[in-house]
């Protein structure tokens, strides 16, 4: 069965374009940290299946009103073990470049901080399908060579 080109899921859409990866652009909501940012380019396949068996689509209507511990706003990502698998590699990716910066900059007391802030680092208020499929994806414009391009902030405070 055909799905029409404004039905389809996303993953369909970025296999009909031959899209097999998307760059986020990362930033971090930190006053200390706040000017480090990297583009990270994500294949898709590695966290989303395409099945579409475990995402947060289908488990949404069980997990209304999930909240993490750390953070107030609720966290519907977290339910997704593929939304808490690319949260952490985000997290391990923007902490390990920065601390490589400190280190070659020598800056010692901001070394501190990072170990201390860096416990907190996480993503809200997103899911895994809204970080991985940007609106402009599903917009029918979208050709073969295009990459499509997501921000994704990370949070240090709650």
């Amino acid at each position: 069965m055909e799905h029409n080109k404004n039905t389809r899921r996303p993953i369909d859409m970025f296999k009909d374009y031959n899209i097999p990866m998307v760059t986020l652009d990362v930033h971090i909501s930190c006053d200390t940290f706040w000017n480090y940012s990297y583009h990270i380019p994500i294949r898709v396949n590695d966290y989303y299946d395409d099945r579409n068996t475990r995402n947060i689509n289908n488990s949404r209507a069980n997990n209304a009103s999930i909240a993490s511990s750390t953070c107030e706003i609720g966290n519907i990502g977290h339910v997704d073990p593929m939304f808490a698998k690319l949260e952490s590699y985000l997290v391990d990716y923007v902490i390990d470049r920065i601390y490589e910066d400190l280190i070659r900059t020598n800056s010692q007391i901001d070394i501190h901080l990072l170990l201390k802030k860096s416990r907190k680092f996480h993503i809200h208020g997103r899911t895994l399908e809204d970080i991985l499929f940007p609106n402009a994806v599903s917009n029918s414009s979208v050709n073969q060579h295009s990459m499509p391009n997501n921000t994704v902030y990370i949070c240090t405070h709650c």
